[in-house]
């Protein structure tokens, strides 16, 4: 059977970082993305092998179509996208 492959967004600290870290122990592959390349590869290098780091900001649609072009090109396929990215503005 095929790892099934799945992107994290905000995966670089917090929630997406353990949701990654989750999904790996349990046999996927992750496609790691946030804006912060340094903290996404500090994530990675703790996943291990089975892990892809691609920076950008999901409000940039370059960056989402190079997130997508990378999961595929190194996995063959996506099977599931966790949209934890998020930001705070103040009020």
């Amino acid at each position: 059977m095929t790892k099934p492959t799945i992107i994290v967004t905000g995966a670089s600290r917090g929630i997406g970082a353990a949701i990654g870290r989750a999904a790996a122990q349990l046999g996927a592959n992750i496609v790691l993305n946030a804006r912060s390349e340094i903290e996404l590869q500090a994530v990675a290098t703790k996943i291990g092998a089975q892990a892809v780091v691609v920076s950008g900001s999901v409000a940039n649609q370059d960056d989402c179509a190079a997130l997508v072009e990378t999961a595929v090109s190194h996995f063959g396929r996506i099977d599931a996208v966790v949209n934890n990215a998020g930001i705070i503005e103040p009020v």
